[in-house]
Protein backbone atom coordinates (compact mmCIF):
# COMPACT_ATOMS: atom_id res chain seq x y z
CA UNK A 1 0.00 0.00 0.00
CA UNK A 2 0.84 3.67 -0.67
CA UNK A 3 0.41 6.83 0.34
CA UNK A 4 1.36 10.84 0.07
CA UNK A 5 4.11 9.28 2.56
CA UNK A 6 4.74 5.90 0.58
CA UNK A 7 3.11 3.89 3.22
CA UNK A 8 -0.65 3.24 2.82
CA UNK A 9 -3.32 4.00 0.22
CA UNK A 10 -7.10 4.17 1.36
CA UNK A 11 -10.15 3.15 -0.36
CA UNK A 12 -13.48 1.70 1.81
CA UNK A 13 -14.28 2.83 4.92
CA UNK A 14 -13.32 -0.57 6.58
CA UNK A 15 -9.78 -0.06 5.51
CA UNK A 16 -9.70 3.45 6.96
CA UNK A 17 -10.71 2.32 10.72
CA UNK A 18 -8.25 -0.65 10.26
CA UNK A 19 -5.37 1.69 9.25
CA UNK A 20 -6.44 4.39 12.31
CA UNK A 21 -5.80 1.14 14.41
CA UNK A 22 -2.46 0.25 12.82
CA UNK A 23 -1.43 3.80 13.18
CA UNK A 24 -2.33 4.25 16.70
CA UNK A 25 -0.47 1.00 17.57
CA UNK A 26 2.43 2.04 15.94
CA UNK A 27 2.74 5.16 17.39
CA UNK A 28 2.65 3.55 20.85
CA UNK A 29 5.99 2.19 19.72
CA UNK A 30 7.73 5.01 17.86
CA UNK A 31 5.50 8.45 18.90
CA UNK A 32 7.65 10.32 17.77
CA UNK A 33 7.90 9.28 14.13
CA UNK A 34 6.66 11.97 11.96
CA UNK A 35 5.04 9.83 9.24
CA UNK A 36 3.19 7.63 11.61
CA UNK A 37 1.16 10.09 12.78
CA UNK A 38 0.83 11.87 9.33
CA UNK A 39 -1.07 8.97 8.18
CA UNK A 40 -2.68 8.26 11.25
CA UNK A 41 -4.53 12.27 10.33
CA UNK A 42 -4.87 10.95 7.37
CA UNK A 43 -6.82 7.72 7.79
CA UNK A 44 -8.95 9.95 10.85
CA UNK A 45 -9.42 12.51 8.14
CA UNK A 46 -10.76 9.47 5.77
CA UNK A 47 -12.58 8.26 8.32
CA UNK A 48 -14.20 11.44 9.01
CA UNK A 49 -12.70 12.35 12.30
CA UNK A 50 -11.99 15.94 11.07
CA UNK A 51 -11.04 17.04 14.56
CA UNK A 52 -8.93 14.01 15.56
CA UNK A 53 -6.95 14.47 12.23
CA UNK A 54 -6.38 17.86 12.77
CA UNK A 55 -4.88 17.29 16.25
CA UNK A 56 -3.05 14.22 14.21
CA UNK A 57 -1.20 16.52 11.94
CA UNK A 58 0.14 18.91 14.67
CA UNK A 59 1.44 16.36 16.28
CA UNK A 60 3.49 15.38 13.11
CA UNK A 61 4.46 18.88 12.44
CA UNK A 62 5.67 18.64 16.18
CA UNK A 63 8.05 15.16 15.29
CA UNK A 64 9.24 17.17 12.31
CA UNK A 65 6.73 16.74 9.29
CA UNK A 66 7.37 20.03 7.45
CA UNK A 67 4.77 22.98 8.20
CA UNK A 68 2.80 25.37 6.18
CA UNK A 69 4.67 28.48 5.28
CA UNK A 70 3.83 30.62 8.12
CA UNK A 71 0.98 33.52 6.82
CA UNK A 72 1.81 37.28 7.14
CA UNK A 73 0.40 38.94 10.65
CA UNK A 74 -1.66 41.66 8.78
CA UNK A 75 -2.77 42.37 4.99
CA UNK A 76 -3.46 46.07 3.57
CA UNK A 77 -5.88 46.15 0.27
CA UNK A 78 -5.42 49.58 -1.50
CA UNK A 79 -8.04 49.69 -4.57
CA UNK A 80 -5.64 51.54 -7.38
CA UNK A 81 -7.62 53.49 -10.20
CA UNK A 82 -5.40 56.58 -11.01
CA UNK A 83 -2.92 59.05 -9.38
CA UNK A 84 -5.81 60.34 -7.10
CA UNK A 85 -5.88 63.83 -9.38
CA UNK A 86 -9.18 65.56 -7.22
CA UNK A 87 -6.27 65.29 -4.27
CA UNK A 88 -2.43 66.05 -2.69
CA UNK A 89 -1.84 62.39 -2.11
CA UNK A 90 -1.43 59.35 -4.34
CA UNK A 91 -0.53 55.55 -4.43
CA UNK A 92 3.08 56.53 -4.84
CA UNK A 93 3.57 58.44 -1.45
CA UNK A 94 1.33 55.95 0.13
CA UNK A 95 3.46 52.77 -0.79
CA UNK A 96 6.55 55.08 0.56
CA UNK A 97 4.18 55.55 3.86
CA UNK A 98 4.02 51.94 4.28
CA UNK A 99 7.63 50.89 3.78
CA UNK A 100 8.49 49.61 6.85
CA UNK A 101 5.13 47.93 7.66
CA UNK A 102 5.04 44.58 9.21
CA UNK A 103 3.02 42.67 6.83
CA UNK A 104 1.89 42.36 2.59
CA UNK A 105 0.56 45.52 0.69
CA UNK A 106 -2.24 44.27 -1.94
CA UNK A 107 -3.01 46.33 -4.66
CA UNK A 108 -6.09 45.77 -7.10
CA UNK A 109 -5.01 48.03 -10.16
CA UNK A 110 -8.41 48.67 -11.89
CA UNK A 111 -6.20 50.23 -15.00
CA UNK A 112 -4.02 49.48 -17.31
CA UNK A 113 -1.99 52.50 -16.60
CA UNK A 114 -1.43 52.53 -13.41
CA UNK A 115 -0.46 48.30 -13.50
CA UNK A 116 2.06 49.23 -15.63
CA UNK A 117 3.67 51.75 -14.08
CA UNK A 118 3.56 50.16 -10.39
CA UNK A 119 2.99 46.48 -11.10
CA UNK A 120 7.31 46.08 -10.12
CA UNK A 121 7.08 47.96 -6.77
CA UNK A 122 8.76 46.78 -4.34
CA UNK A 123 6.51 47.64 -1.76
CA UNK A 124 3.63 45.79 -3.50
CA UNK A 125 3.68 42.10 -2.32
CA UNK A 126 1.10 40.95 -4.29
CA UNK A 127 -1.76 42.08 -6.88
CA UNK A 128 -4.45 41.70 -8.94
CA UNK A 129 -5.07 43.51 -12.57
CA UNK A 130 -8.69 44.40 -13.70
CA UNK A 131 -8.96 45.21 -17.54
CA UNK A 132 -12.12 47.69 -16.68
CA UNK A 133 -12.61 48.98 -13.22
CA UNK A 134 -14.64 46.85 -11.03
CA UNK A 135 -15.21 49.31 -7.95
CA UNK A 136 -14.80 49.66 -4.81
CA UNK A 137 -16.97 46.67 -3.30
CA UNK A 138 -15.31 44.15 -6.17
CA UNK A 139 -11.94 45.81 -5.59
CA UNK A 140 -12.19 45.27 -1.85
CA UNK A 141 -13.60 40.96 -1.82
CA UNK A 142 -10.89 40.59 -4.62
CA UNK A 143 -8.15 41.43 -1.88
CA UNK A 144 -9.82 39.64 0.66
CA UNK A 145 -9.42 36.70 -1.32
CA UNK A 146 -5.53 37.53 -1.45
CA UNK A 147 -4.99 38.69 1.84
CA UNK A 148 -3.79 36.06 4.49
CA UNK A 149 -3.59 38.41 7.66
CA UNK A 150 -5.30 38.07 10.54
CA UNK A 151 -5.60 41.99 10.49
CA UNK A 152 -7.21 43.41 7.13
CA UNK A 153 -6.48 47.33 6.80
CA UNK A 154 -8.44 48.57 3.31
CA UNK A 155 -7.03 51.82 2.62
CA UNK A 156 -7.77 54.30 0.06
CA UNK A 157 -5.01 55.11 -2.60
CA UNK A 158 -4.98 58.61 -1.71
CA UNK A 159 -3.74 59.02 1.82
CA UNK A 160 -0.89 60.02 3.64
CA UNK A 161 -0.52 57.98 7.17
CA UNK A 162 1.67 56.86 9.56
CA UNK A 163 2.33 53.17 10.93
CA UNK A 164 1.41 53.83 14.56
CA UNK A 165 -2.11 54.72 13.43
CA UNK A 166 -2.18 51.14 11.77
CA UNK A 167 -0.90 50.38 15.04
CA UNK A 168 -3.62 52.06 16.90
CA UNK A 169 -6.53 51.02 14.92
CA UNK A 170 -5.19 47.21 15.18
CA UNK A 171 -4.98 47.78 18.55
CA UNK A 172 -8.21 48.82 18.88
CA UNK A 173 -9.90 46.17 16.75
CA UNK A 174 -8.42 43.41 19.18
CA UNK A 175 -9.40 44.55 22.25
CA UNK A 176 -13.00 46.18 21.60
CA UNK A 177 -16.14 43.94 22.10
CA UNK A 178 -17.28 41.46 18.91
CA UNK A 179 -15.42 44.35 16.84
CA UNK A 180 -15.25 43.41 13.28
CA UNK A 181 -14.02 46.76 11.93
CA UNK A 182 -12.58 49.82 13.36
CA UNK A 183 -12.43 53.09 11.26
CA UNK A 184 -10.94 56.70 12.55
CA UNK A 185 -14.53 58.36 12.03
CA UNK A 186 -18.24 57.49 11.95
CA UNK A 187 -21.63 58.31 11.40
CA UNK A 188 -25.13 57.14 13.33
CA UNK A 189 -27.85 56.63 10.85
CA UNK A 190 -31.49 57.42 10.41
CA UNK A 191 -31.87 53.68 8.26
CA UNK A 192 -35.45 55.11 7.11
CA UNK A 193 -33.83 57.89 5.36
CA UNK A 194 -30.67 56.71 4.78
CA UNK A 195 -29.88 60.08 6.39
CA UNK A 196 -26.42 60.35 9.13
CA UNK A 197 -27.76 62.13 11.85
CA UNK A 198 -25.00 62.01 14.36
CA UNK A 199 -21.51 62.67 12.80
CA UNK A 200 -17.62 61.66 14.51
CA UNK A 201 -14.99 63.19 12.10
CA UNK A 202 -11.76 62.62 12.54
CA UNK A 203 -10.13 63.76 15.65
CA UNK A 204 -13.08 64.70 17.35
CA UNK A 205 -13.25 61.67 19.72
CA UNK A 206 -12.25 61.06 23.06
CA UNK A 207 -13.27 57.19 23.56
CA UNK A 208 -14.29 54.16 20.85
CA UNK A 209 -18.09 54.26 19.87
CA UNK A 210 -20.01 51.94 18.12
CA UNK A 211 -21.53 53.63 14.79
CA UNK A 212 -23.51 52.78 11.49
CA UNK A 213 -20.86 54.12 8.94
CA UNK A 214 -17.17 53.65 9.75
CA UNK A 215 -14.67 55.92 7.77
CA UNK A 216 -15.13 54.05 4.23
CA UNK A 217 -11.33 55.63 3.22
CA UNK A 218 -9.50 54.15 6.34
CA UNK A 219 -10.45 51.16 8.58
CA UNK A 220 -9.47 47.72 10.13
CA UNK A 221 -11.02 44.52 9.67
CA UNK A 222 -10.65 41.20 11.95
CA UNK A 223 -10.37 38.81 8.99
CA UNK A 224 -10.79 35.57 11.09
CA UNK A 225 -14.68 36.68 12.19
CA UNK A 226 -14.82 38.48 8.95
CA UNK A 227 -14.77 34.85 7.50
CA UNK A 228 -16.29 32.90 10.04
CA UNK A 229 -19.57 34.77 9.15
CA UNK A 230 -19.23 34.55 5.88
CA UNK A 231 -19.67 37.91 5.05
CA UNK A 232 -18.53 40.03 1.59
CA UNK A 233 -19.15 42.78 0.24
CA UNK A 234 -21.96 43.16 -2.51
CA UNK A 235 -20.97 43.68 -5.53
CA UNK A 236 -24.16 45.37 -6.63
CA UNK A 237 -22.50 48.01 -4.91
CA UNK A 238 -20.17 49.00 -7.20
CA UNK A 239 -18.59 51.78 -8.47
CA UNK A 240 -19.36 53.25 -5.35
CA UNK A 241 -21.34 54.54 -2.12
CA UNK A 242 -23.00 52.79 0.56
CA UNK A 243 -20.65 49.90 0.76
CA UNK A 244 -19.89 50.71 4.16
CA UNK A 245 -23.85 50.73 5.46
CA UNK A 246 -24.05 47.15 3.88
CA UNK A 247 -21.11 45.78 6.49
CA UNK A 248 -22.39 47.14 9.22
CA UNK A 249 -25.98 45.11 8.59
CA UNK A 250 -24.36 41.94 7.93
CA UNK A 251 -22.03 42.42 10.72
CA UNK A 252 -25.40 42.90 13.31
CA UNK A 253 -26.84 40.21 12.19
CA UNK A 254 -24.37 37.79 13.20
CA UNK A 255 -23.49 39.88 16.32
CA UNK A 256 -20.60 42.15 15.27
CA UNK A 257 -20.05 45.61 15.35
CA UNK A 258 -18.36 48.52 13.57
CA UNK A 259 -16.60 51.49 15.68
CA UNK A 260 -15.30 54.60 15.29
CA UNK A 261 -11.75 55.12 17.68
CA UNK A 262 -9.56 58.12 18.25
CA UNK A 263 -6.82 57.68 15.63
CA UNK A 264 -4.72 60.06 14.43
CA UNK A 265 -2.17 60.12 11.81
CA UNK A 266 -4.02 59.32 8.44
CA UNK A 267 -4.55 62.50 6.23
CA UNK A 268 -7.25 62.00 3.62
CA UNK A 269 -9.09 65.03 1.35
CA UNK A 270 -12.35 63.75 -0.36
CA UNK A 271 -11.91 62.16 -3.47
CA UNK A 272 -13.62 60.63 -6.00
CA UNK A 273 -17.08 59.77 -4.10
CA UNK A 274 -17.56 63.34 -4.03
CA UNK A 275 -17.27 64.23 -7.05
CA UNK A 276 -19.93 64.66 -9.58
CA UNK A 277 -18.06 64.23 -13.02
CA UNK A 278 -19.38 60.52 -14.64
CA UNK A 279 -16.88 56.98 -13.84
CA UNK A 280 -16.33 54.10 -15.86
CA UNK A 281 -16.89 51.27 -14.32
CA UNK A 282 -16.65 47.18 -16.06
CA UNK A 283 -16.23 49.22 -19.42
CA UNK A 284 -19.40 51.34 -18.81
CA UNK A 285 -19.99 55.14 -18.01
CA UNK A 286 -22.16 55.57 -15.07
CA UNK A 287 -23.87 58.46 -13.60
CA UNK A 288 -23.49 59.33 -9.69
CA UNK A 289 -26.99 60.12 -9.09
CA UNK A 290 -28.27 56.89 -10.60
CA UNK A 291 -25.88 55.02 -8.76
CA UNK A 292 -26.85 56.81 -5.18
CA UNK A 293 -30.04 55.87 -6.19
CA UNK A 294 -29.91 52.51 -7.32
CA UNK A 295 -27.80 51.61 -4.12
CA UNK A 296 -29.48 53.43 -1.80
CA UNK A 297 -32.56 50.95 -2.57
CA UNK A 298 -30.14 48.04 -2.29
CA UNK A 299 -30.00 48.61 1.27
CA UNK A 300 -33.52 49.75 2.22
CA UNK A 301 -33.84 46.07 0.91
CA UNK A 302 -31.57 44.57 3.22
CA UNK A 303 -32.38 47.38 6.00
CA UNK A 304 -36.30 45.65 5.63
CA UNK A 305 -35.15 41.74 5.46
CA UNK A 306 -32.90 42.45 8.81
CA UNK A 307 -35.81 43.91 10.47
CA UNK A 308 -38.00 40.98 9.02
CA UNK A 309 -35.40 38.07 10.13
CA UNK A 310 -35.75 37.05 6.38
CA UNK A 311 -33.24 34.64 5.53
CA UNK A 312 -30.70 36.06 2.44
Amino acid sequence: MSSATGRFALGSDDQAAHVVRAAREAIVVAPEGFAIWHDLALALWADGHHRDAWRALRRAEAAGYPREAKAPPRSIVIPVLDYSPDSPFDIVGLLADLEDFAGEVICVFNSAEMFADLREHPRIDKFSFNKHNVGVARSWNIGLNQAEGEIVFILNADLHLSLPALGSLERHLLSLPNALAVGLSGDIYDFERLKARIKYPPGSLSAPVVVDKPSGFAFALHARRLHDAGICFDPRLSPYFYEELDLTLKARQVGLEIYAAPVSGIEHVDGISSNRRPINCLGREVDRMQVLVRNANLILDRVERSTKQVPE
